[in-house]
């Protein structure tokens, strides 16, 4: 699926029609068809919302796990369109992350509950590398944005931050002691 939508940005830019294109599990935007990627979001780890408020028929919301997109589509039939593919392909991801996993459990009903627990454990952890990934990605994103504009104190901070967080997630996932 494919075509326009508005994204908003701030209160100064306000609302800024933007090409969507969905492929796989991720919906990447443009400034217009055909230009360069501008941003990518991972459905596969991301919230869909529609808009609460009444007024805002045509809007709905995409929670990245870092930043909230705030979308409009130019129909309430449209926004229903984005809406319901997104939600449909991120349903599929989840599932078929899960099949892998759990398509083969029948071998271990035998077993004990506790190579069910691992396989469970698992499926978690794999969900917790696939948003850190995701994060990744989009500090990535952060840091070559700014580099075009040459805001290399913003790209330290970011990169600081960044590294720190490597490592406090990689601390907890695997404790030295």
């Amino acid at each position: 699926m494919e075509g326009h939508l508005y994204k908003y940005k701030n209160l100064l830019s306000g609302w800024k029609k933007r090409y969507f294109v969905l492929k796989d599990n991720i919906l990447y935007y443009h400034k217009k068809k055909g230009e360069i990627v501008k941003g990518r979001i991972h459905l596969s780890v991301a919230t869909i919302k529609e808009s609460a408020d009444k007024k805002s028929v045509k809007q709905f919301e995409i929670h990245s796990g870092i930043t909230v997109f705030y979308l409009k589509a130019e129909t309430k039939e449209d926004k229903d369109l984005w809406v319901n593919k997104l939600k449909s392909v991120k349903f599929e991801t989840e599932n078929h992350d899960n099949d892998i996993l759990t398509k083969n459990l029948h071998i271990y009903e035998d077993k004990n509950q506790e190579v069910i627990d691992e396989i469970t454990a698992l499926q978690s952890k794999i969900k917790e590398l696939k948003l850190f990934t995701c994060t990744l990605q989009n500090y990535n994103e952060k840091v070559i944005e700014l580099s075009k504009d040459k805001n290399f104190n913003e790209i330290k901070i970011i990169c600081n931050a960044n590294r720190v967080s490597i490592v406090r997630y990689f601390i907890n996932i695997y404790p030295l002691f």
